[in-house]
């Protein structure tokens, strides 16, 4: 009952918080549309209210590390296992101008949709060859522009934590862009807040960490099936090794 009541008070903020943060982000974005065409400012803010829901939720303790090691004069393909919905707010640590590559269904989501189109985050429709396509013109665009793309190369949430199949994407971007891959590993939010329901399940330990960047030469030899494959065992390997 503790745990139900927690979880109703949680949500309940964070709905109160994107109520209040909405009509915020669109007078910004009005008045900024002419001057920060990236949303660079209104990314960072987005970052803001992730760590608000972060901070008011007891049900998350975080250690970050590795953080450091992000050079912020590169531009990176950024990567990551996926868990929890908890992980798009937990990424926002990394405090990097990012765009987001994600199932085209989440910009439908009321509110939370319309402050991804305003930050131009980039849609994909699964299984759709030209939106795939369209997701790779785009995320080359704002890679040209010194804009960092990330994407969780499962396209889904795992069932039981362990890292699913990886689509290959994000390492053909990576080929084809010629700039290195930032993975990071994250633990602990599929036991706060599994891929099934919204009910929080008690405190957990939650673990964001950085691990060294791949180089463009890295993955500049292999196939793209084979440096997919690689990578994917790097990170399982990592969460192994790590937590």
């Amino acid at each position: 009952m503790r745990t139900r009541i927690y979880s109703i008070w949680i949500w309940s903020a964070f709905i109160f918080s994107l109520i209040i943060f909405f009509p915020l982000a669109c007078i910004i974005w009005l008045l900024l549309f002419p001057f920060d065409k990236n949303r660079a400012i209104l990314h960072y803010l987005t970052g803001y209210l992730a760590s608000f829901f972060i901070a008011i939720n007891p049900f998350l303790s975080l250690k970050t590390t590795g953080i450091n090691k992000i050079r912020r004069d590169r531009t990176y393909i950024i990567i990551s296992n996926h868990q929890s919905i908890l992980d798009v707010l937990l990424i926002y640590k990394i405090k990097m101008h990012f765009k987001w590559v994600s199932k085209l269904e989440n910009f439908s989501i009321p509110v939370i949709g319309q402050i991804m189109k305003m930050n131009k985050h980039i849609g994909v429709k699964r299984g759709d060859k030209e939106s795939v396509i369209c997701m790779m013109e785009k995320s080359k665009y704002f890679l040209s522009k010194g804009i960092s793309i990330f994407i969780f190369p499962e396209g889904t949430r795992s069932d039981n934590g362990e890292p699913g199949e990886f689509k290959e994407g994000a390492f053909r971007l990576a080929k084809e862009s010629g700039l290195p891959i930032l993975p990071l590993i994250l633990t602990g939010t599929g036991k706060t807040l599994p891929k099934k329901g919204f009910l929080l399940r008690g405190k957990h330990i939650v673990k964001l960490h950085v691990l060294d960047e791949l180089s463009p030469d890295y993955c500049k030899n292999k196939s793209i099936p084979e440096l997919t494959e690689k990578v994917r065992q790097y990170i399982i390997q990592c969460i192994n090794r790590h937590y």
